[in-house]
């Protein structure tokens, strides 16, 4: 056998020893999130499975690359023990990352719903709060630790090496080797890349299987492809007139209604999917206060978030400024746009503004969102006056710190906005010692959490009830984003966005119902400044719950789709094609596509009008009226 073909033999046998494994991690993240994909036919894993593969030799091609290059070194060296170790090192290297983080999202991803992307580096650089986290996670996920480590020892141990026994590197012509090598390489490259004009990106993914993207794709590879992206490009569908036509992010209401000077207290409630709410779900929840107080509220059959991580949700509520790029907005640098929220707007108004949340300051970029958002004050862990009630990890205990809200607002000069971000019911999911057994356990390790989180709900109200400030008072309740899920309905792409959102005011009748149509956290904005009789032009992405309009729908971003949720449908698009249509509410498990490429579907033009403007806004710095 010629040198060529006998290092060409060994090194094909170590890449599909190296693609067996990731393939296993594969199936190792398909068992711990089945739940996700168990709408899929059996067929459609297979396939995903099969595609898989392209994204794990191109992760393995990247991390590996030296283990390719020692592979074909035409030279006597090759047949050197220390050589093979070297290679050896380089191939266990390559695998054990790519292995490492997918086994790490084979958790995140049930926190999340999608694959992680490189902003997740971003989000362990603005705190050290993820780091801190580290052994908890360890603790939590232990069985994931065993199985990492034990695949590393059988890549380690049944590495394909070298028989025993062969003569040392066989006499060769150099340049021919060298140039059947230089093409074997070239062949593995393109092999990495593509064939076709374009290199392999997250969108081979879509084309396969839209609803199969995160088991097709490698989570190493969506972290490469994002690695330096450019946050957004301006999208150009319609001219500038046409797009106004059918969309604008310019607000003015019309009341002959003065302004009305009430104070607003916007709770964001972590992790508050409706999923664990009993009153989104024939009273099955573990939610009882929040149950009873929605039946006083302003709700919304369909209510989404826009995005799946508290820095996407918190721009979208406060400021109107909805998920649509990879790198969430607190972290590209359109943060450094001008931009408008109900801090700004409402402070302008004479109003006391603060933002608060338990956490350590710093946590994620939140306090310096709220500064360029424009509230006067930040209240973190920092400022809360008794350290005793540190959960240790993430910040201050639910309870305590919504008592320490109810009774800080008795200072503040009315009227008042203010926003509370919550932070319990957070991995690590811990309740306060004093509360041990309380509450129910449930069948998900965020359920007892929940249920403490409704608690302190409850206390903040009865708290509240007391105060001087709080008939004068708007309430609106949203969760920042879903969580970990157990129910196919809230774990597809539509599901997977379903989260609490509801308006109440102690003293106004006419928001105890719930409305048959769609909501998203971006409406917020505008929905308060409607209620609240604001005539002065405003820029926001959404649309107020008030509105007379007919036609109201909610935009999100997963995977590398864009999804539109209407009251009758449910859209993916690509930023080119539409890759399905599922009818509302009959399909809301979004399992039969109506797409057919002579299918019309009006509302695209709304949505691509939508994406153009959010584009061009973001970009060119334009989000003031």
């Amino acid at each position: 056998m010629s040198a060529f073909f006998f290092q060409l033999k060994l090194f094909t046998k170590r890449l599909l020893w190296a693609l067996l494994f990731l393939e296993a991690s594969r199936l190792y993240f398909f068992i711990r999130n089945f739940n996700h994909f168990e709408s899929l036919k059996f067929s459609e894993i297979l396939i995903s499975f099969f595609h898989g593969i392209q994204f794990d030799y191109y992760s393995f091609f990247v991390f590996g690359s030296i283990f390719f290059i020692f592979g074909f070194i035409p030279c006597k060296c090759f047949f050197n023990k220390k050589y093979q170790t070297l290679s050896k090192i380089f191939f266990v290297f390559g695998i054990a990352i790519i292995l490492l983080i997918n086994f790490i999202d084979s958790e995140y991803f049930r926190f999340t719903g999608k694959r992680s992307t490189f902003d997740l580096f971003t989000m362990i650089g603005t705190g050290d709060d993820t780091l801190n986290m580290l052994p908890n996670f360890i603790h939590d996920f232990w069985y994931s630790v065993i199985i990492f480590f034990a695949f590393i020892w059988l890549v380690i141990r049944f590495y394909p090496k070298i028989p025993k026994g062969k003569p040392t590197y066989p006499e060769i012509r150099f340049f021919p080797t060298i140039i059947y090598n230089f093409l074997t390489f070239i062949l593995l490259f393109f092999l990495a890349r593509g064939f076709g004009m374009y290199p392999t990106t997250m969108a081979n993914a879509i084309e396969k299987n839209p609803t199969a993207i995160p088991l097709t794709l490698n989570s190493c590879f969506s972290i490469i492809q994002t690695i330096g992206q450019e946050n957004l490009k301006p999208i150009n569908y319609f001219s500038t007139k046409k797009a106004q036509q059918y969309y604008s992010p310019i607000h003015q209401y019309q009341s002959q209604i003065p302004f009305s000077r009430k104070n607003v207290v916007v709770l964001i409630l972590e992790s508050f999917g409706k999923e664990y709410v009993g009153f989104y779900n024939h009273g099955k929840g573990y939610t009882p206060f929040l149950d009873s107080l929605l039946q006083h509220c302003l709700t919304f059959r369909y209510s989404l978030a826009n995005g799946k991580k508290s820095v996407e949700g918190i721009p979208a509520v406060v400021a109107s400024i909805p998920n649509l790029q990879d790198n969430p907005f607190i972290f590209s640098p359109f943060i450094s746009n001008r931009f408008t929220s109900l801090a700004s707007i409402l402070g302008n108004e004479g109003y006391q503004t603060a933002f608060f949340h338990g956490g350590k300051n710093g946590t994620m970029g939140f306090d310096l969102f709220a500064k360029a958002a424009g509230f006067q004050a930040y209240y973190g862990k920092n400022e809360y006056p008794d350290q005793k009630d540190y959960d240790g990890n993430w910040g201050i205990y639910d309870e305590p710190y919504l008592q320490y809200i109810a009774k800080k607002l008795n200072s503040f000069r009315q009227p008042f906005f203010i926003s509370e971000f919550t932070l319990s019911s957070h991995h690590p999911y811990k309740v306060p010692p004093q509360y041990k057994g309380k509450f129910p356990k449930g069948s998900l390790p965020i359920h007892r959490v929940v249920a403490y989180s409704d608690y302190a709900l409850k206390q903040f109200f009865e708290t509240a009830q007391k105060q001087p400030w709080y008939k004068n008072t708007l309430f609106v309740l949203v969760a920042d984003h879903t969580s970990l899920s157990e129910k196919s309905a809230y774990q597809n792409a539509l599901g997977t966005f379903e989260i609490t959102m509801a308006y109440f005011a102690p003293d106004d009748s006419s928001l105890q119902k719930q409305e048959n149509t769609v909501t998203q956290q971006i409406d917020i904005m505008p929905s308060i400044l409607d209620y609240l009789h604001y005539s002065k032009p405003f820029f926001s992405f959404g649309e107020s719950v008030f509105s007379r309009t007919n036609h109201r729908y909610a935009v999100t971003y997963l995977n590398g789709l864009y999804e539109m949720t209407t009251s009758n449908r449910f859209l993916l698009f690509d930023k080119n094609t539409i890759k399905g249509i599922y009818q509302l509410p009959e399909d809301s498990l979004l399992q039969k596509n109506l797409f057919s490429p002579d299918t019309k579907y009006p509302a695209l033009d709304t949505l691509k009008a939508f994406l153009q403007i959010y584009s061009h806004s973001l970009v060119n710095n334009k989000m003031l009226p």
